[in-house]
This record gives C-alpha cells, structure tokens and sequence, in this order.
C-alpha cells in the first residue's frame, strides 16, 4: 500500500467488489478481495489506456505497436517507468516471487528452501 498505484487499485476494487459469474450458481467460492492477478491486470490496463490515448492523439492511423514501443519513462505509480521501444516488448523487467504461507500471500526474499 506505499505505492500510489496499489492504493489506486485497492481503492476500485472496494468500490465494485469481484462477484463470481452466475454460470457458478451456488458455488462456495468466494473471490479474493485483491489478488497479485488482479493488480497485474490493473498495471496493464493503465498501461494500455496509456497507449490508446497516444493512439487516438496522433490520429488512429498509426501502427498500434509502433506506438506502443514509443512509450518510455511512463509513470503508473509504482516507482518504477514503464518502457518500450523497437526491441523492447515488455515494459517492466522486474519480476516479484510470491508464495502462500497460512493462506496469505508473502514476498519471497530468500529461495533457500527452495534449493535442491
């Protein structure tokens, strides 16, 4: 919750809480009120509004994906920019391992335990 976009997001998800497709019926699940998917999901949707916003500015005409790989030092408000360019499809290099310990996810900071 230290950054802007977490706070963002948490804040849309208490405001139009995840309700299961009818199609489950009466099933016993019960979505998580925020999950590591969901704000994955977030992070590239204001990405990509991002990218569609250039899109219309410049007049649609454009190549979608050379106007995505225009984008460089994009702040979505997790400290970190977001960039692409001709060779470079993936915005963020960073990857974050999780894992569940007493059904709550925690960051994993040391992989000993997973060593062979």
């Amino acid at each position: 919750t230290s950054l802007q976009a977490v706070r963002e997001y948490r804040g849309y998800m208490d405001a139009y809480p995840v309700k299961p497709p009818k199609r489950f019926g009466n099933s016993d699940y019960v979505p998580l009120r925020y999950s590591f998917v969901s704000l994955e999901g977030f992070f590239n949707a204001k990405v990509m509004a991002h990218i569609l916003d250039i899109y219309v500015t410049l007049g649609e005409k454009q190549n979608i994906g050379k106007v995505a790989e225009s984008v460089s030092e994009l702040d979505i408000g997790i400290d970190m920019p977001v960039r692409f360019g001709p060779k470079k499809h993936q915005g963020l290099g960073a990857v974050y391992y999780t894992t569940v310990k007493q059904g709550k996810f925690i960051p994993i900071t040391d992989f000993s335990r997973w060593a062979k």
